[in-house]
């Protein structure tokens, strides 16, 4: 399979590519004349190659939303988004406590699961914080054990394309440009509400962006 082909067909299935999850095809659109031919393409199929507002990923996005069909599916790429945006919230949040003076997750960031363990035995906060996130995700589990907890739910980001594990022990993560495009959506939601959202998603959004400085 080409660049060309591989490219466009993780831009079809909905992946962000960037440069720690796709190095290869973040690297071939990263030539003007490659990116163009992929934009073109998309074109020809009604849909477009755009960049996170951080310009640290690419993804596929519809050039207009001119039948029903494409409506559905965009609304559902959102409800999906929003069913997950608490508890990502959530998880920004835990990160930023355990480091005051961190900047929200961006894509290339490492995280250690040695260092987060570290951080969250000497806090019960963050112990809670932890484990209100695994609940929220369903992977409550009933031993007190933390790393149990916290690889459980890095597993979870890690599967969901938040980040990815960059050895075999799965102790150290690097971040994807997936987070570039939840701040997207988080701006999008904020600014216009072009889909309904309730009231306690709006309260949540709005309060998120002032604890991350968004």
């Amino acid at each position: 399979m080409s660049g060309f082909e591989r490219t466009v067909e993780l831009l079809m299935q909905e992946e962000v590519i960037c440069n720690t999850a796709y190095s290869a095809e973040f690297a071939f659109l990263t030539d003007n004349i490659k990116r163009s031919e992929v934009d073109q393409y998309l074109r020809q199929i009604g849909r477009s190659l755009e960049k996170t507002s951080d310009n640290l990923g690419y993804l596929m996005v519809f050039s207009n939303l001119d039948d029903s069909a494409k409506k559905r599916r965009v609304t559902a790429q959102f409800k999906k988004i929003e069913s997950e945006l608490s508890t990502l919230v959530d998880w920004l949040c835990f990160a930023r406590n355990i480091d005051e003076n961190s900047n929200p997750i961006s894509a290339g960031e490492r995280i250690t699961e040695s260092e987060l363990l570290a951080a969250i035995e000497a806090s019960r906060p963050l112990a809670e914080q932890l484990t209100s996130i695994a609940n929220k995700l369903g992977r409550s589990i009933k031993s007190r054990e933390v790393k149990r907890k916290l690889t459980s739910v890095l597993n979870y980001l890690t599967d969901t394309g938040y980040f990815v594990q960059l050895n075999t022990t799965g102790s150290v993560y690097e971040a994807t440009a997936k987070w570039s495009f939840l701040y997207d959506v988080l701006e999008f939601y904020n600014q216009r509400h072009a889909i309904d959202t309730s009231e306690q998603s709006k309260v949540t959004l709005e309060e998120s962006q002032q604890q991350l400085e968004l």
